[in-house]
């Protein structure tokens, strides 16, 4: 099947575009968002921008594989190939943004990550283990050498604990 699209053809197969170009290998939708204003834009610790997408009512009512769609973020590749990726709730959203926002103002400051040896001095820097566990416990932020570790209940039993360097 061809499709034309805003006086582009593509060759279309099981609503995949197999057309050579940009988008090769995507939906068809993915040119239909392409051409419109995206919701929001963020970049990653690369540089790479990504363009979100809310999925409306009318974007369905074109292109009804949106139906269990909440956002599409795109992103073009040093190639120049467009690429999507798909996200069913508003949170699996927030957490990739999050993410690359935090990748990107990690590469804005030139952190260097914190490994997991660096713990073995947190009981000498601290007053011992105990308190570390404590404060991790009550879901405190800890600084030690230059780093803030916070930490968070995931649930009864498991931490999150993430790290920062301070610059």
């Amino acid at each position: 099947m061809t499709v034309n699209m805003k006086n582009a053809k593509y060759k279309v197969a099981g609503g995949i575009i197999t057309s050579p170009g940009k988008y090769q290998g995507e939906p068809l939708w993915v040119p239909y968002l392409w051409a419109q204003d995206a919701d929001q834009d963020f970049y990653d610790g690369a540089d790479t921008l990504y363009r979100a997408y809310k999925i409306t009512a009318r974007d369905v009512l074109f292109y009804p594989d949106l139906r269990s769609v909440f956002a599409v973020v795109l992103t073009e590749s040093d190639d120049g190939f467009v690429h999507a990726k798909t996200f069913a709730t508003s949170y699996d959203l927030g957490v990739f943004i999050n993410e690359c926002e935090l990748e990107a103002e990690s590469e804005e400051l030139d952190d260097e990550p914190i490994l997991p040896t660096d713990l073995k001095r947190v009981p000498q820097e601290r007053n011992g283990i105990a308190e570390f566990v404590e404060e991790c416990a009550l879901g405190a932020t800890v600084t030690v050498d230059g780093a803030d570790i916070v930490t968070s209940r995931s649930n009864d039993t498991e931490f999150v604990i993430s790290f920062f360097r301070k610059g």
